[in-house]
C-alpha cells in the first residue's frame, strides 16, 4: 500500500508535459526522471533489480519449505532447485504476457490454498489467542 501509493504520488507530481503519452513503467520512470534530475531511470533499475532479487529469493524459500512440508526427499528438493532455476531463466529472457499469467496464476492458487487451509484452523487458532491473551491479565 506505501509502495503504491508512493509511486502514483511520484507520478501525480510530475509535470504533464513530461509524463503525457506515456504508461506503464516509461511513465514511472520519465517521473523519476524529472524528480531526480535525470537520475531517475537509473534510480528505477536499481530498485527493480533489488526487488527482483528480494522476490525470487522470498519464492525460493517458500517454495522449498513446502516441498520439505510435502516430502523430505533429496532427490524432490534437487527437481524444485532445477525448475525454480529453469523458471527464473525463462522469465528473465522471455517478456511476454504468458510469463505474466502464469505468475498470477500460481500466486492465485497459492492464496486460495491459504484460505482453504486457514478457514477449518481459524476457531482453533482464536480460541488459543483468547487462552494466551487471558493468562497475561
Amino acid at each position: 500500500m506505501v509502495i503504491c501509493s508512493a509511486t502514483a504520488f511520484i507520478v501525480l507530481l510530475a509535470p504533464k508535459s513530461t509524463i503525457s503519452g506515456l504508461s506503464g513503467m516509461a511513465l514511472f520512470q520519465a517521473a523519476m526522471s524529472h524528480h531526480l534530475d535525470g537520475f531517475g531511470a537509473l534510480f528505477v533499475v536499481i530498485l527493480m533489480f533489488f526487488f527482483c532479487i528480494s522476490t525470487i529469493l522470498a519464492v525460493a524459500f517458500y517454495g522449498r519449505s513446502a516441498v520439505n512440508f510435502i516430502h523430505e526427499s533429496k532427490y524432490l528438493n534437487i527437481v524444485y532447485q532445477a525448475i525454480l532455476i529453469l523458471m527464473i531463466y525463462i522469465g528473465g529472457i522471455k517478456q511476454d504476457v504468458f510469463i505474466w499469467s502464469l505468475a498470477d496464476f500460481g500466486l492465485g492458487i497459492m492464496t486460495v490454498i491459504n484460505i482453504l487451509v486457514i478457514i477449518p484452523i481459524a476457531k482453533p487458532a482464536l480460541d488459543s489467542l483468547r487462552d494466551y491473551e487471558k493468562s497475561l491479565k
